[in-house]
């Protein structure tokens, strides 16, 4: 049972969220990226939806770019992918908001 739990957990992407600007000024569009990262040749279908922010409004999105990384070292091979998606957004009035997780 050790074996698959194993293979699983190392198929879990790696999960980065970016806002940029990080503070933003209310009525100016900025952007929501959100960064997968996971080792193999390909990354797996993914469907992300739209994150909703009450207090955010969508203007664009999502855009989703992908890459992978092939590396051969000593005989050794190794892959890994990336998939980004990102959102252009504007805040509505000044504040805090909490992107879901």
């Amino acid at each position: 049972m050790l074996l698959p739990l194993f293979m699983l957990l190392t198929m879990m992407p790696d999960i980065d969220r970016v806002v940029s600007p990080s503070v933003a000024d209310a009525g100016i569009p900025f952007e929501i990226e959100l960064r997968l990262q996971g080792e193999g040749r390909s990354a797996p279908d993914l469907d992300v939806p739209t994150p909703e922010v009450q207090g955010l409004e969508m203007l664009e999105g999502p855009d989703v770019r992908s890459g992978s990384n092939l590396s051969i070292v000593n005989g050794r091979t190794s892959a890994a992918w990336t998939r980004t998606f990102t959102w252009t957004v504007v805040a509505d009035s000044p504040g805090l908001y909490q992107l879901p997780e």
